[in-house]
């Protein structure tokens, strides 16, 4: 539903009710909880619903406390699950792929979530996702992860030398 609201243009502020807004924010939180036999959610779903959110106009401190530490906790999963990248840098079955991250970070800055406010989890998450996959993506992808790290107000001085090397050329 998030989706198709991105898509026709739905404002988050203007065009739903509170009581609406609410009944949806408790649902993503409970859907993102959900377990049986490992994760229902995967980095698709998490992306897609970062991303809608953002274009839809909801703002990260709109999320509760609750909300934003489950997502920050998905990031997290899912960029450690790229950690199982082999040296020859093949796409991971599980975890963040190139596109799916880099909707992810364009996600959260439409969310105005600012990478000096950013929860040190959440911010660690981020640079290892960066790092393990910047190499895998095509020129587009890295156009959109750059212009939203960017929108975050991710500072370059803030990587490593190497990865700054890496990331930079």
């Amino acid at each position: 539903i998030l989706r198709s609201f991105a898509k026709m243009g739905v404002k988050w502020h203007v065009d739903l009710s509170l009581d609406f807004q609410v009944d949806i924010l408790k649902r993503l939180e409970n859907l993102l909880q959900l377990r049986t036999g490992g994760q229902v959610m995967n980095e698709h779903h998490l992306s897609t619903i970062l991303y809608s959110l953002g274009t839809t106009g909801v703002v990260w401190n709109d999320l509760s406390t609750n909300l934003q530490k489950i997502i920050e906790e998905k990031v997290h999963q899912f960029t450690l699950a790229n950690d199982n990248l082999s040296s020859q840098g093949t796409t991971p079955l599980v975890g963040f792929g190139p596109q799916g991250f880099s909707m992810t970070v364009v996600g959260l800055s439409r969310m105005q979530t600012d990478w000096s406010k950013m929860n040190l989890k959440l911010a660690g998450a981020l640079k290892r996702g960066v790092r393990k996959l910047h190499h895998l993506m095509n020129g587009s992808q890295l156009a959109v992860l750059i212009s939203g790290l960017a929108k975050l107000n991710f500072k370059c001085d803030s990587l490593k030398p190497a990865l700054k090397r890496a990331f930079l050329g």
